[in-house]
């Protein structure tokens, strides 16, 4: 299903803390063709270097016919872990600049879901790293007691799809194409 409206802007006036990164009022875009995310797009795209030899996509709700609070980011590609951390936290500066959440993390292979309802790929498990083990929303801290710390990083045992991905798989829901940013 497509975007009815790209143009759509939701606003939340609450608190992020995620590492040490804060910031107030959120937006969530109704859409990819949105200005601001494609302004935040521009951004990260400013500083190539820090991509090259890795991929990086766009997948998840600003793809689908929902309203989504977060842009999700998909970074893969070789194991180096100050690499990642440097990609990884630029991904994340750019989003608290223009206010889009970025749930920006890396894993070894990306989990296409839109090739799992076609039949392409298996179900998997596969380590997913994160550039830090503290996040709070208006000042409630989430546990992520479950992260290991590992070189800098912090990861977690992702199983794929997600159990919600699965109900919208029964459901009928068809995924859209994930974003090739790199």
């Amino acid at each position: 299903m497509e975007h009815t409206d790209h143009f759509r802007t939701l606003v939340w006036h609450g608190e992020i803390q995620y590492g040490d990164h804060i910031a107030h009022e959120w937006y969530s875009p109704g859409g990819p063709k949105h200005p601001l995310f494609q302004a935040n797009l521009r951004t990260v795209k400013s500083k190539p270097e820090l991509f090259e030899g890795y991929n990086l996509h766009i997948t998840g709700g600003l793809l689908e016919d929902w309203h989504s609070w977060d842009v999700d980011w998909a970074l893969t590609g070789p194991w180096d872990p100050t690499r990642i951390k440097d990609a990884l936290e630029w991904i994340i500066e750019c989003g608290y600049e223009h206010r889009l959440w970025p749930d920006a993390t890396y894993s070894e292979e990306f989990f296409d879901i839109n090739e799992y309802q076609m039949g392409k790929v298996e179900p998997k498990q596969d380590w997913l790293y994160h550039t830090s083990n503290k996040f709070s929303k208006d000042g409630v801290a989430k546990n992520l007691d479950h992260y290991i710390e590992i070189d800098g990083l912090y990861r977690s045992i992702c199983k794929y799809p997600f159990p919600k991905n699965l109900e919208k798989i029964g459901a009928g829901y068809r995924y859209q194409q994930p974003l090739k940013i790199f």
